[in-house]
């Protein structure tokens, strides 16, 4: 019999599904050597070159494509299987619960809203990791956390299944000292753009080949961490666009204030919990999505203005 690894399958699959092995190792969040390794593995214990190397990509021998399609199924299989015992004993609280948050969710009141876990679960050890979007449901798909709460991505994985909680809308914002906060009515773009804009970013490399929208074309800065683009927006280091319930703390305080630009704000943002096939949430998981979805506040108290653009 040959000794082979879901792993081993998987990383193969991803290798195929991105095109290359440096793909496949962004996606997988591991270093490219580490795939290289567990495709050459693979066919050393299988006895099949899987892929012609002789090109500038590797590509798959026909033994390769053969291969391929098996694991695939094997693979769906494996998935059925968790789902099909997840489903057994959902009432069973789980050991540990990895969330991955959407930056665009995290505020000063984040933890008061999950410190109740602490009670209610005292056996289950939570880790929380604060994410882009993107990020969140990438780590996902390579099974670093269990599930992922974000703002849900246009070009969604389909191995997630992704299940809507709400909708956030965005407030412009700056801070009480900033020199955009005494200007009358609308802020024009030509204005905005002599000021330096606070914008979030995107751990995801391949994230910055995309366009920029809702930048105003002026100075920026960019942020991969939400609490540090807060400071600097207390700060008033710039001016940039908060969703509501982040914003909330901050405008109660009185550290920002909200302001009116000439840079549309987009639609309500349609939030999600991801989680991987169709795997059922147990009981901390259930009791974190439904928390969360429940602190997030209606639209209709954002009165954001409507626009095709997104923009953060």
């Amino acid at each position: 019999m040959i000794d082979l690894s879901i792993d081993q399958l998987r990383v193969l699959v991803t290798v195929v599904d991105t095109g290359s092995l440096s793909a496949a190792a962004r996606k997988l969040r591991r270093a490219q050597s580490t795939v290289s390794y567990a495709i050459s593995s693979l066919e050393e214990r299988l006895g099949v070159i899987l892929f012609d190397r002789a090109g500038y990509r590797p590509t798959l021998t026909p033994q390769g494509s053969a291969i391929v399609s098996e694991a695939r199924a094997v693979l769906s299989g494996v998935d059925r299987l968790s789902s099909v015992a997840s489903r057994m004993d959902t009432r069973r609280v789980e050991a540990r619960l990895r969330v991955a948050i959407d930056n665009l969710l995290v505020n000063d009141e984040l933890a008061q809203v999950l410190a109740p876990f602490a009670h209610r679960f005292n056996a289950t050890q939570l880790v929380l990791r604060a994410e882009s979007a993107r990020s969140a449901a990438q780590l996902v798909l390579s099974g670093e956390v269990d599930l992922a709460l974000h703002v849900q991505l246009p070009d969604g994985a389909s191995a997630l299944a992704q299940e809507p909680i709400g909708q956030i809308a965005l407030v412009h914002v700056v801070a009480p000292k900033h020199p955009l906060a005494s200007h009358a009515g609308v802020i024009p773009t030509s204005v905005l753009r002599q000021h330096v804009q606070l914008v979030m970013s995107d751990r995801d490399p391949e994230a910055f080949k995309e366009k920029d929208l809702g930048v105003a074309g002026g100075p920026t800065w960019r942020f991969m961490d939400m609490e540090l683009r807060i400071a600097a927006l207390r700060a008033g280091a710039g001016y940039g666009s908060l969703p509501v319930w982040t914003a909330q703390p901050e405008l109660r305080a009185g550290r920002l204030v909200r302001v009116s630009l000439g840079l549309p704000l987009p639609d309500p943002l349609p939030v999600a919990v991801s989680r991987k096939g169709s795997r059922a949430l147990g009981p901390a998981a259930r009791w974190v999505v439904e928390t969360v979805s429940a602190a997030i506040p209606p639209v209709r108290a954002a009165k954001a203005k409507k626009s095709a653009k997104p923009g953060a």
